[in-house]
């Protein structure tokens, strides 16, 4: 269909498409910039997960833990009694293979030079160990059972399992 008045439309249709960005590009732009820049905020600040008068900043692998904190925990122990880093294979059963340590890393956080560690552990009856260190002394040591997955989780199951108050 060959209309005579398509030239013109079609012109019409390009000064409209041509104008039309130009005239949202500055919006356009302001919402990018502000979504990079909320966006970078939320990203430069975790939200720091509160115990017991204690504010948690989270980490995700064993490296982030200072290094005689992982040399207390076993980390460079080979085999069983080593400890495997997050979503690692390890031996969760009793029926354990001779490669593979006994024990995994789950979730960590620290406030300063207090840490909390939390590490699965495998065999007859799974468990999550809890570790709260203050500089390179153990302070407390607590069992959950239940499967918490996330420091948030295993925070929410700590008060009444192992009470450390520091009046907050």
């Amino acid at each position: 269909m060959n209309r005579p008045d398509a030239p013109a439309l079609s012109t019409l249709a390009s000064t409209i498409m041509m104008n039309r960005p130009y005239k949202y590009r500055t919006k356009w732009m302001i919402a990018v910039l502000c979504g990079f820049f909320f966006g970078a905020c939320a990203l430069a600040s975790p939200p720091s997960l509160r115990w017991h008068g204690y504010s948690f900043h989270e980490v995700d692998s064993l490296s982030s833990l200072p290094a005689p904190l992982r040399q207390m925990l076993g980390t460079d122990v080979p085999g069983k009694g080593g400890i495997a880093d997050k979503g690692q294979p390890f031996n969760i059963t009793d029926v354990a293979s001779g490669t593979l340590p006994m024990r995994r890393f789950l979730a960590a956080g620290n406030d300063g030079d207090v840490w909390l560690v939390a590490l699965e552990q495998g065999g007859i009856a799974y468990m999550i160990q809890v570790y709260l260190f203050t500089g390179n002394v153990q302070e407390e040591h607590c069992v959950l059972s239940g499967g918490p997955k996330t420091l948030e989780a295993v925070i929410r199951l700590l008060p009444a399992t192992c009470p450390k108050d520091r009046g907050s």
